[in-house]
C-alpha cells in the first residue's frame, strides 16, 4: 500500500463520523476511528476485546489486509513476503492508549503471503491467526485473499498404492563429502520397464516440506503421469544438521556439482534401478539456488540432461552465471518449466532468464503466481512440474 493511502486512512480514523459502533455492518476503519475517539482507556480494551472476539485475524477487507498484534512491546515489526522478510522497514503503528499495534498491506487477487511478528526483536507466529505455512526455519504465519486456492494434491489419497523410498550415501570422491540420496520408485513397475528419471535438488526438503512423493503416489494412482524416477539429493552431510547445508556452495553454478550428479550419481542410479540412459529422459529440478543450478547443467550439459524445472530461481545469484552463459551458447535444444512468485520474488530475472532461452530455440513454460519465495508457494506446483514433463 503506497504512502498515500496510507495517510488517507490514517486521517479518516482520527477524523470519522459519529456514526454508533453498534451500527452493521461496522467497517475496520470505522471501528478504528470509534475506538481512537473514545476517551475512556477501560472502554477502549472493553471495545477491543469484543471486536476481536467477533473476526478472524488478521482482518480482509476486499483486498486490503489489517495485521493486528495486542500484548506488551516497546517496539513491534512485522517481517513478510511484502518486504522481503526486512523487519526494520516494517513497524507496526500503536493505537493512542492502547496495547493494539496496526499493520495495513495489499493483497494481490488469488495470492497469499507468509510473515511474522517481531516483539521486541523477539520473532513471533500471529497469537489470533490459526493458518500456519512450513517452511526452511519453521513455521510462518499466513494470509490468503479471499480467491485463493490452496493444492489438493499434497494431500495423501485414501486407500491408494504408494512407491518405495530407498536411503543411500555416496561417498563422493569430486565433492570430497558424504552425500544423502533418497530414491522414489513407484509402485506396480514390470521388471522390463525402463524409467526416466527426475533429479531433485534439496532433496529432502521436497519430501518434508514440498509433500513430493505424496504428489507422485497420487497423480501416479489417477494415471495423470507416466512412471519415473525420483531421485532427492540432499545438500547436508548431516539430515538433522543445518550447518551442514552445502547448497550455496553446490548451487552457485558449481561445475563439480554437475560432474558429481553425471560422472557420480546418474551411474549409480542407471545401474541399480530402472532408468533409461538418455538425456531426453533425464530431469532436474529445484527452487531458488536449485533453480539456478538446475538451469545452469541444463544449458551446459544437454548431452547429458534435456530438461529441467526452475522454481524462483535465484539467477541474480552467482554473478549472473546464467546471464553470461547466453553470451557463449549459440542453440539450446532443451525443454524448460520455470515458476516464479510476483510478491518480492524472482520475476525480474525469471522473465528474463526466459525469454532469453526461448530465443536461443529452447521450449519454454512459463508461470507466475501471486506468492512470494517460500515452500508454500513451490510445493504448490509440484503437480504442474510433474504433469508437464511426465503426462500421457
Amino acid at each position: 500500500m503506497n504512502m498515500i493511502r496510507k495517510t488517507v486512512i490514517f486521517l479518516f480514523v482520527l477524523f470519522c463520523s459519529q456514526e454508533s459502533l453498534n451500527a452493521q455492518p461496522l467497517s475496520f476503519e470505522r471501528f478504528l476511528g470509534k475506538l481512537i475517539e473514545e476517551p475512556n482507556v477501560r472502554l477502549k480494551s472493553i471495545m477491543i476485546d469484543e471486536y476481536l472476539a467477533q473476526h478472524s485475524l488478521p482482518l480482509m477487507e476486499g483486498n486490503t489486509v489489517y495485521f493486528l498484534y495486542r500484548g506488551k512491546g516497546k517496539i513491534v515489526q512485522m517481517a513478510g513476503d511484502f518486504n522481503s522478510w526486512e523487519p526494520k522497514t516494517t513497524t507496526m503503528v500503536r493505537l493512542p492508549q492502547t496495547d493494539l499495534y496496526l499493520h495495513i498491506e495489499d493483497i494481490p487477487r488469488g495470492g497469499r503471503m507468509e510473515y511474522k511478528f517481531i516483539v521486541d526483536e523477539q520473532w513471533i507466529l500471529d497469537p489470533f491467526n490459526k493458518r500456519k505455512a512450513p517452511g526452511e526455519f519453521g513455521e510462518n504465519s499466513e494470509v490468503w485473499s479471499k480467491e485463493y486456492q490452496s493444492p489438493t494434491d499434497i494431500e495423501p489419497l485414501q486407500q491408494i498404492p504408494h512407491g518405495t523410498v530407498d536411503t543411500m550415501y555416496i561417498e563422493s570422491k569430486i565433492l570430497n563429502r558424504r552425500i544423502p540420496v533418497f530414491v522414489y520408485t513407484p509402485f506396480a513397475i514390470s521388471k522390463e520397464q525402463r524409467l526416466p528419471t527426475l533429479y531433485i535438488t534439496d532433496g529432502g526438503e521436497y519430501m518434508s516440506i514440498g509433500k513430493m512423493t505424496t504428489v507422485l503416489d497420487n497423480l501416479l494412482s489417477q494415471q495423470r503421469i507416466k512412471p519415473v524416477l525420483g531421485v532427492f539429493i540432499d545438500p547436508r552431510t548431516n539430515l538433522n544438521d543445518q550447518r551442514t547445508n552445502h547448497r550455496r556452495e553446490d548451487y552457485t553454478a558449481n561445475d563439480s556439482f554437475l560432474d558429481f550428479i553425471e560422472h557420480e550419481l546418474a551411474q549409480k542410479i542407471e545401474r541399480n534401478y530402472p532408468a533409461t540412459h538418455s538425456a531426453k529422459d533425464r530431469f532436474i529440478m529445484g527452487a531458488s539456488l536449485g533453480g539456478l543450478i538446475s538451469t545452469y547443467m541444463v544449458m551446459l550439459r544437454s548431452h547429458f540432461v534435456k530438461n529441467c524445472a526452475a522454481q524462483s530461481p535465484a539467477y541474480n545469484q552467482a554473478n549472473k552465471a546464467i546471464m553470461k552463459l547466453f553470451e557463449q551458447i549459440i542453440t539450446l535444444d532443451v525443454n524448460v518449466y520455470m515458476d516464479t512468485g510476483t510478491i518480492n520474488d524472482t520475476q525480474i530475472e525469471a522473465r528474463a532468464v526466459s525469454v532469453l532461452l526461448q530465443e536461443k530455440g529452447a521450449k519454454m513454460n512459463y508461470s507466475e503466481y501471486p506468492e512470494g519465495h517460500n515452500w508454500s508457494n513451490w510445493r504448490a506446483r509440484v503437480d504442474d512440474i510433474l504433469v508437464y514433463f511426465f503426462s500421457y
